[in-house]
């Protein structure tokens, strides 16, 4: 398998592709606070480093690729109203680097590149991978184990599962009224949602759900929504 340190040294920001990434915004500093919260219930190895960026993209998505970074879309945002909620998907992309998943679903193709990188000292040159690299799939086991470890970051970090259904919940309810047609692609890359749905389910006692944390203002929490209803 290839070095994460390879992935981290040799990989920027050029694999986020055609995402319009936001480095300096509010958000990617409250996202990424929130991230090194969980990671640090998630027995990250000292190597590990993640780097969560923010898309202004309407569509909702959250995608882990290559040197661990994790895009969340402003449409995800849009879709959850505590913090538990997104905090249930950024853990899920975290442990998808934690367990190599990017490099895994890429092949040979990046352990190549990278390679080759490696050796000469400059970037790799992922350009040909294109989309690829920011549209991977994982199969129903990596997906399910992403999950569970998700779940027990969240119980380590907030003493509870309550909330960690809840974009799961929307993607559900959204159907094919509008907001529908701004989810498949994260249905694209996260499929098996009414199963993993019930996984999280069945992972809660009941009155989690009342013990949920709202989403902070910085990242469009109540305050934030309260002023766009003004």
């Amino acid at each position: 398998q290839t070095p994460f340190a390879w992935e981290q040294k040799l990989v920027g920001d050029n694999v986020l592709g055609p995402f319009d990434v936001q480095t300096d915004d509010g958000r990617s500093v409250a996202l990424q606070a929130l991230a090194d919260r969980l990671g640090s219930q998630m027995g990250l190895p000292p190597e590990m480093s993640i780097t969560v960026h923010y898309s202004d993209s309407d569509v909702a998505n959250a995608f882990a690729t290559l040197g661990g970074h994790v895009v969340i879309t402003q449409g995800l945002l849009d879709s959850v109203q505590t913090e538990n909620g997104l905090a249930m998907v950024l853990a899920h992309e975290i442990a998808h680097v934690q367990h190599r998943d990017p490099a895994g679903s890429i092949g040979g193709a990046v352990a190549m590149a990278l390679l080759i990188g490696f050796v000469s000292g400059s970037d790799a040159d992922l350009s040909s991978l294109g989309a690829n690299l920011t549209q991977l799939s994982f199969s129903r086991a990596q997906e399910r184990s992403a999950d569970d470890a998700a779940l027990a970051a969240l119980l380590a970090s907030y003493g509870h599962t309550g909330g960690a259904a809840e974009f799961f919940e929307h993607v559900l309810k959204s159907g094919d009224d509008a907001i529908g047609s701004l989810i498949p692609g994260f249905l694209s890359t996260h499929p098996h949602v009414e199963d993993r749905l019930e996984q999280i389910r069945q992972s809660q006692r009941s009155g989690d759900d009342d013990l949920v944390t709202p989403l902070p203002a910085a990242l469009g929490g109540p305050e934030v929504a309260a002023e766009r209803e003004t």
